[in-house]
C-alpha cells in the first residue's frame, strides 16, 4: 500500500507512487491519518503490518503534535514495525558534502525521535543523499538476532 501526500494524502499504485512528483505544502499528519485508516479498515487483526516512511522532514510546525498523537494512538499499537528515514537537504549539496545550512533539528525529526524513544518498534534514521535510502532500509529491515 503506497501513500503520498502534500497537504492531502493519497493512496496510489506502486508505479504511480514512484513516478509522481507532486508538490505543495506539507502536512504529514494527512498521510499518517490515511495510514491509520487503512490499518484499521483493511488490516485489522493482521500481525505482520510494517510501515516505512521516507521524508525530507519538512512539516508545518503546528502539525508535529498531531503526528505524534496519530503515531502513538492510531499506528504504533497496530504494527509490528515502523521505519522512518529522513533525507536531509541532499538536493542542496552539489558535491555531496553536508551543506552549511544543514538543519539537524527539523521539527518532524524531533517529533519522531521523541516518539521512538518510547516505542521500540519504531526506528528512525537520517541520510544525506537520496542514494543512501535503500542501504538504510536494508539495515532497518534486516533480521537481527531476536530484535524487533
Amino acid at each position: 500500500i503506497f501513500v503520498s501526500h502534500t497537504e492531502t494524502a493519497y493512496e496510489m499504485e506502486e508505479e504511480e507512487f514512484f513516478n509522481t512528483r507532486i508538490s505543495g505544502g506539507t502536512v504529514v499528519s494527512s498521510a499518517l491519518e490515511l495510514t491509520g485508516e487503512i490499518i484499521k479498515e483493511r488490516l485489522a487483526g493482521k500481525t505482520n503490518v510494517y510501515v516505512a516512511q521516507v521524508s525530507d522532514g519538512d512539516n508545518y510546525d503546528t502539525d508535529n503534535g498531531t503526528c505524534s498523537e496519530i503515531l502513538e494512538d492510531e499506528i504504533l499499537p497496530f504494527v509490528r514495525y515502523f521505519a522512518y528515514v529522513q533525507v536531509d537537504d541532499y538536493h542542496n549539496s552539489l558535491d555531496g558534502s553536508v551543506p552549511s545550512h544543514f538543519n539537524f533539528e527539523k521539527g518532524l525529526w524531533k517529533t519522531y525521535q521523541s516518539v521512538s524513544e518510547h516505542h521500540k518498534m519504531m526506528q528512525i534514521r537520517r541520510v544525506i543523499e537520496e542514494r543512501d535510502i535503500f542501504p538504510v532500509f536494508h539495515e532497518l529491515f534486516s533480521k537481527k538476532s531476536g530484535k524487533r
